[in-house]
């Protein structure tokens, strides 16, 4: 039996009626990755969600360009990716991640990610890892990154991500994510939160 997937809301901090999916815990090797995204955006009920991906963190670079293939072939209006930390994005050939109906979300980002990376037109969006946007809080030298860091990708035109987004109007926030996690939106597999 294959461990449960979770899913996970995501809501833009910029257009209330913007939101997307994440489906958590998804392992290539177990999981069946059409039935997973059809399960999400089938739950999603009348929410029409910008976009669902699964990360897929360290992977192994065969494991990425499956997944890719597979979910090539999902047709649906909501944009499907697939997120990959940076050296798993640079130990894997970039004509597997080069699909037009699958995008790559650059995950787990930190102090440590070269910003290289950010101008490859393969990623479409950063998802920055909890410790960092933590440290960045505490810290003015990592604030100081993360704020030059989200400039880059936001001038880049790609999409922001943060578990632990800030909520407060746009005019008290510290950063500036396009997208943070829903409140109470981690639910077994098929479940979405609110």
């Amino acid at each position: 039996m294959s461990a449960a997937t979770a899913i996970v809301r995501w809501e833009s901090t910029r257009d209330a009626s913007r939101c997307g999916y994440e489906i958590a815990g998804f392992a290539p090797r177990r999981h069946r990755l059409e039935a997973e995204i059809d399960r999400t955006l089938t739950g999603a009920g009348d929410k029409k969600p910008a976009f669902v991906f699964m990360a897929l963190g360290a992977a192994a670079p065969d494991d990425v360009a499956t997944s890719i293939s597979r979910a090539a072939g999902f047709s649906h209006a909501a944009r499907v990716c697939v997120a990959i930390d940076p050296a798993t994005f640079h130990a894997t050939d970039p004509s597997a991640l080069r699909d037009a109906n699958v995008g790559i979300v650059l995950d787990q980002v930190d102090a440590s990610t070269p910003l290289s990376v950010f101008s490859s037109d393969l990623v479409e969006a950063v998802r920055f890892s909890e410790s960092f946007v933590a440290k960045a809080r505490a810290d003015a030298r990592s604030a100081c990154v993360l704020g030059a860091m989200l400039r880059l990708a936001h001038d880049l035109g790609l999409a922001t991500l943060a578990g632990s987004g800030d909520r407060r109007p746009l005019a008290e926030r510290e950063f500036e994510f396009d997208y943070v996690v829903s409140s109470g939106s981690a639910g077994s597999s098929g479940q979405q939160g609110s």
